[in-house]
């Protein structure tokens, strides 16, 4: 079995998101499972194993002091009770 350095595996991941997996594991002569299975792992190790978190930003005008957890919180949940209650109507 043929072993590839980590530099051809992100290229080969770059070139098949390029141009799609089989023309890029058809281009580097390597199996087109392994290119599906270097992009899984790519992805595994970008997210985590099990990602479980969701990680949001969000833009307030609230100064440093003012936007204390609960502050962000309250804030937070009041736009997606407004979202909740619009996705009702439909």
């Amino acid at each position: 079995m043929r072993e590839y350095d980590k530099d051809f595996k992100e290229e080969a991941i770059k070139l098949s998101c390029e141009i799609g997996p089989t023309a890029a594991a058809e281009k580097l002569g390597i199996p087109v499972t392994t290119l599906y299975t270097w992009r899984k792992n790519a992805k595994r190790d970008l997210h985590g194993e099990n990602p479980k978190k969701d990680i949001q930003l969000y833009i307030t005008s609230l100064s440093a002091e003012e936007a204390d957890s609960r502050a962000l919180l309250e804030i937070i949940r009041g736009q997606w009770s407004i979202e909740n209650s619009l996705l009702s109507l439909v």
